[in-house]
């Protein structure tokens, strides 16, 4: 069974930058085999929406502390 994207994210297998372009681990921390869904390689480098909602966007502060300490990036 493979991880959801939220445990990947814990991991460090992947991150966000603060305009919340994806970053993704490179291939040393893990190989990927996707056959039936989009690797998570095919993200890196994509934007992601950002939430209309203020209060629901991710705290800089926050992705700055992930990038430091969970990214393996």
């Amino acid at each position: 069974m493979s991880k959801p994207p939220r445990w990947l994210f814990d991991d460090g297998l992947w991150s966000l930058t603060n305009d919340l372009t994806v970053l993704v681990a490179n291939g040393r921390f893990f190989r990927e085999a996707a056959p039936d869904q989009r690797a998570l390689a095919d993200y890196a480098g994509r934007q992601l929406r950002m939430p209309n909602v203020e209060a629901n966007r991710p705290d800089p502060t926050c992705l700055r502390w992930h990038r430091r300490k969970v990214f393996l990036g």
